[in-house]
């Protein structure tokens, strides 16, 4: 009775910490998004347009050689980690740390070698020669971030999120501080854009380095646990370094693939846009109206879905790993319907309002906005594909067949990469050639996540079913709201109070409906962090039952 007591606690516990570090993880996340839309705000102002390209371009250089060198193995050294610190053998969950840093430092080397070095030959085949700068500005970071990833992947393996959210947020404010210093003193010694643009992302540089150092100092002033007499003897490095690149490998492959479509991405649009006889600064200025103004917001709403991700990987690993086939499909099926609650009024509130969002948080920016605009409109319509992406590539994880997401991923993006070449190497879509191209690709990928997970999880139930009351409960509201809207315009002509006052509408509206309709039940609010608190409220409110 006891022990059945204290494993119940015991659990309860867990859960608890595991919505906690969730609940930071959310925060912090958030917190980052808007802080990185403030960095982009001003910065779009003191760089213009065209210099925000030659930017975008050694992001997007440095976001493929960044996944490559440090995205599957944080979460390796965080599996193992916490693997052994379970079993109490703490020495080896150290050694798992030494041994994942150094792997981290030099391919943190080698990749910051290869951007510092390489940046002119880099420049010439995205087609744009005056990146060179920005990709030199950028390169130390990759050295910064592999430390950083780490430490972060030890501390989560502790299940200790706040250092990561912290670090997070230090990087975010450190680039927004020092980001825009660094451009607004290049603006006033009147350097060019392409230079002024190096300058602004070195604030980048500056900000991950202020994240690794705090992150370091963590790591230094943290007290280390050795239990020799449960943990005598210590796993020989070697096998470590293997057990970390098996773990590593299918996450790095998968996650590399998407990025490296989007860097393929970046080559492609300029170089394909000049193809078609515009100029080399049109088309840097059509690039840059589209990845500096309208995908930034099209990732906005794809962070709220982390937290439901994040929470049901390890609760549909554990019910799969005691044979509870009951319960992972019924988390399985609540991830999907908050999923589809959440990405489908985002990505039908965002194509209909594209122009007035663009216009509150870029409003200096009239010309590019009215370029960026629908664009956005397009790219919304990814939205929901995208997010559906996160949940069923998570539940594949779950159920070890992480091999399958690879399949789907590069089968998205060999499509994403023929259509970008194809569509924008044409008069008639040029541009828009790369969001229907996206679309494509995220339609591809879940299509064939599902199919996996009907035919290899047992989970064959036909989701499609969660999409309709999310769908007719987003027409009405959205419906609505872009009646007052039109109607508040008539009347003030103030386009960001109508903005405001439809989103809290559509806010509003859909949430009533949805719980009203049976959109999400009991199940569904409970794996949100903080979900027992939000279903209480709501059935205080007689807006859900029990």
């Amino acid at each position: 009775m006891n022990s059945s007591v204290s494993i119940e606690n015991n659990k309860n516990s867990s859960e608890k910490k595991l919505f906690g570090g969730v609940f930071v993880l959310t925060i912090s996340t958030v917190i980052v998004k808007v802080t990185g839309l403030l960095f982009k705000i001003p910065l779009i102002h003191y760089v213009g347009i065209e210099g925000m390209a030659y930017f975008l371009a050694a992001y997007h250089i440095y976001t493929l050689l960044f996944v490559i060198s440090s995205t599957g193995l944080p979460v390796a050294v965080s599996i193992l980690v916490s693997e052994y610190s379970a079993k109490r053998n703490f020495a080896t969950a150290e050694s798992v740390f030494k041994i994942s840093l150094l792997i981290f430092v030099l391919l943190g080397a080698a990749g910051s070698t290869v951007m510092f070095f390489g940046a002119y030959e880099l420049a010439q085949a995205i087609g744009m020669p005056d990146a060179y700068y920005s990709i030199r500005a950028i390169a130390p970071t990759l050295t910064f971030v592999c430390v950083s990833s780490a430490v972060r992947g030890y501390f989560q393996g502790k299940q200790s999120m706040m250092p990561t959210a912290v670090s997070q947020m230090l990087e975010s404010f450190g680039k927004l501080v020092m980001g825009l210093l660094f451009a607004l003193y290049a603006l006033n010694m009147g350097y060019e854009p392409c230079i002024c643009a190096s300058y602004a992302i070195f604030g980048i540089t500056a900000g991950v380095a202020l994240s690794m150092i705090y992150l370091v100092f963590c790591r230094l002033f943290r007290h280390h646990t050795i239990d020799d007499n449960i943990s005598k003897k210590e796993i020989r490095a070697k096998s470590i370094f293997k057990r970390l690149i098996l773990l590593a490998a299918p996450i790095t492959i998968s996650a590399s693939i998407i990025s490296f479509s989007s860097a393929v991405d970046t080559a492609l649009i300029s170089n394909r846009l000049q193809n078609i006889g515009f100029t080399e600064q049109i088309a840097s200025s059509l690039y840059s109206c589209y990845g500096n103004l309208a995908v930034p917001i099209y990732t906005l709403p794809l962070s709220f879905i982390t937290p439901i991700t994040l929470a049901l990987i390890p609760m549909l690993t554990s019910a799969v790993g005691t044979g509870d086939v009951l319960r992972a499909k019924k988390l399985y099926s609540s991830a999907i319907r908050l999923t589809a609650s959440v990405a489908i009024p985002a990505s039908f509130g965002i194509c209909v309002f594209a122009y007035s969002i663009l216009h509150l948080i870029y409003p200096s920016q009239i010309e590019g906005i009215t370029t960026a605009a629908p664009l956005l409109a397009v790219l919304a319509t990814s939205v929901f594909p995208s997010a559906l992406i996160s949940i069923t590539t998570a539940v594949l994880q779950a159920y070890k067949k992480v091999s399958l997401p690879i399949i789907s991923m590069f089968a998205g993006s060999l499509i994403k990469v023929v259509l970008a070449y194809t569509l924008v190497g044409t008069q008639f879509f040029n541009i828009y050639g790369a969001p229907l191209s996206t679309l494509a690709c995220n339609i591809i990928i879940v299509t064939l996540n599902l199919y996996f997970i009907n035919k290899y999880t047992g989970n064959n139930e036909d989701v499609t079913q969660y999409f309709y009351r999310p769908l007719f409960c987003t027409a009405i509201s959205v419906g609505v709201s872009a009646l007052i809207y039109v109607c508040l315009f008539c009347s003030t002509r103030n386009e960001n109070i109508c903005l405001l006052t439809a989103i809290i509408v559509t806010v509003i509206l859909y949430g009533i409906l949805s719980l009203s309709m049976g959109a999400l039940g009991k199940e569904d609010i409970l794996l949100l962090p903080g979900g027992k608190k939000i279903f209480k409220t709501l059935h205080k409110l007689k807006l859900v039952k029990n």
